[in-house]
């Protein structure tokens, strides 16, 4: 059992420091975003046809896994270095001169990649539709995060809440509503109902939001050679570790698509969507104890408990009530679903508490610096299901990915909550 000795009540150390509040405006916004991203995904499963799903589906991870790769790590970079940062516009504007051009890179890439992918039938590869809302999108996606990650740093996760819940998820789901009211029941309704909520979410966020936040901001075309070396240092290893550990969720619908067929795509991406509801929830609580960590390192040892406590507490009760109503969720998005997906839900449900422990030890990684653990543990969470589900899904069939996932995820959050326990406690 663990005990942590502070002198105050740690029930107003809960509710009062400002970890609390950055979490609860995240963990609220992945909450909202999540209900809303369910909403839309059930929508979309009773209108348009599974074989369309997926390939819309397909087309999302696909402009999300490019930009995420260009997206060069600058997001956790800009939390770790702006409060210490000597000039902060500079800073700022470097940072997205640099997701500008990235992006638009990552956007050609994207282009490219897409005629290799099964999805002809549903999509135009080459038309110039499909050509202006890859780069637009991936520009969006990058420029979209990073805003976030301003926000964060500045302990004012209540602009995310508004950025991604208010604005980006009710203008998809609203998008999505009125294509399928006007008879457009494609894979383009998905997908285009994603990119443009995501690039208006973007654009009302730099404009709108950031200059309540960053109070002094002008945007200029400076450069901030001085601090350059240091943030791309500490980003490239973050970036390499987030490719590792976030690619395979991005790369397992294309990777499915390409092997199983679009139908089976939708067998998967609808319980990752369900299950990507209590992600989100940790992944605030990381993000918040990284912001914390950044700010004020010699708080860092209770904090790191004190989310634990939250993420469990959270995590284990919703865990074991979907997984004894797991037939039933699914059935919401009908009866195939239900059928063909029961087994890869269970897995990746189960998938989630270890989850807890590898985000927690990522997160003690990056406050302090050390590059190396992280990229151990982002190639073993990550790289090996994905390797593992490369090399097997075509002989083994779709349920190899989520029980390789489960696995690696189980064997990284031992290794992780030893070395915790090590470090961290007396």
């Amino acid at each position: 059992m663990l005990i942590i000795n502070e002198d105050h009540d740690k029930t107003e150390g809960l509710i009062q420091g400002s970890l609390f509040k950055n979490i609860f405006y995240l963990v609220v916004n992945g909450g909202s975003s999540a209900l809303l991203g369910f909403v839309f995904i059930l929508i979309a499963s009773r209108y348009i046809s599974q074989a369309e799903l997926g390939a819309g589906s397909t087309l999302i991870s696909l402009v999300s896994l490019v930009g995420f790769a260009s997206g060069l790590g600058l997001n956790l970079g800009i939390i770790h270095f702006l409060p210490k940062a000597i000039n902060r516009n500079k800073l700022i504007n470097t940072c997205l001169i640099i997701l500008t051009i990235s992006s638009v890179i990552g956007g050609c890439i994207a282009l490219l990649l897409l005629q290799s992918i099964n999805i002809g039938d549903y999509v135009p590869t080459l038309g110039v539709m499909t050509i202006a809302s890859l780069l637009f999108f991936a520009v969006s996606y990058n420029l979209g995060a990073f805003v976030n990650s301003l926000y964060i740093s500045n302990k004012e996760s209540r602009f995310v809440f508004y950025k991604d819940s208010i604005l980006f998820s009710a203008i998809r789901l609203l998008l999505l509503a009125i294509l399928i009211y006007l008879g457009f029941k494609s894979a383009w309704s998905i997908y285009l109902s994603w990119g443009v909520a995501l690039g208006l979410s973007a654009i009302f966020g730099i404009l709108i939001f950031l200059p309540f936040v960053e109070r002094s901001y002008h945007a200029s075309a400076s450069i901030s050679a001085k601090e350059l070396p240091a943030l791309a240092r500490f980003s490239f290893g973050n970036y390499i570790g987030g490719i590792l550990c976030n690619a395979p969720a991005l790369i397992f619908p294309i990777l499915i698509t390409q092997s199983l067929g679009s139908q089976q795509t939708a067998w998967f991406v609808i319980p990752w969507t369900v299950v990507s509801m209590l992600l989100m929830a940790v992944n605030a609580l990381s993000t918040a104890l990284f912001a914390e960590g950044a700010s004020e390192p010699e708080k860092f040892k209770y904090r790191l408990w004190q989310a634990a406590r939250v993420g469990f507490i959270f995590v284990i009760p919703v865990v074991v009530i979907m997984l004894i109503l797991s037939k039933q969720i699914l059935w919401l998005f009908g009866q195939t679903y239900a059928d063909d997906s029961l087994m890869i839900f269970r897995l990746l449900l189960l998938s989630v508490p270890p989850m807890v422990v590898i985000s927690l030890y990522t997160t003690s990684e990056q406050v302090i610096g050390r590059v190396k653990g992280l990229l151990v543990i982002f190639t073993m969470s990550g790289g090996i299901p994905l390797a593992i589900s490369a090399f097997t899904v075509g002989s083994y069939g779709i349920e190899i990915i989520p029980l390789s996932w489960l696995l690696s995820q189980v064997v990284c959050a031992v290794a992780a909550g030893l070395i915790l326990l090590r470090k961290y406690h007396n």
